[in-house]
């Protein structure tokens, strides 16, 4: 998923979808086996859309920690 998503938009994307995924992995199973009952996607993409979306904050939290981190860092410079 994250390399079509990757292909898509032409770079790599900062998201990592199968961390959200895995996080859900029996929620995922169940949405997933519903869609193999019936020709109905609508509930599929919803759960996709939502599993993106969760993974896209969990990357934002993640970069907004490590430019965090770094900036503490970069205060210590030069201490002893």
């Amino acid at each position: 998923m994250e390399k079509a998503f990757s292909q898509e938009v032409g770079r790599p994307i900062l998201i990592a979808l199968s961390t959200s995924f895995e996080r859900h992995r029996k929620e995922y199973y169940k949405e997933l086996g519903k869609c193999n009952r019936t020709l109905d996607v609508n509930e599929w993409v919803e759960y996709f859309a939502k599993m993106t979306l969760e993974a896209q904050s969990d990357a934002s939290s993640y970069l907004f920690f490590l430019m965090e981190k770094s900036r503490i860092m970069h205060s210590f410079e030069g201490e002893p």
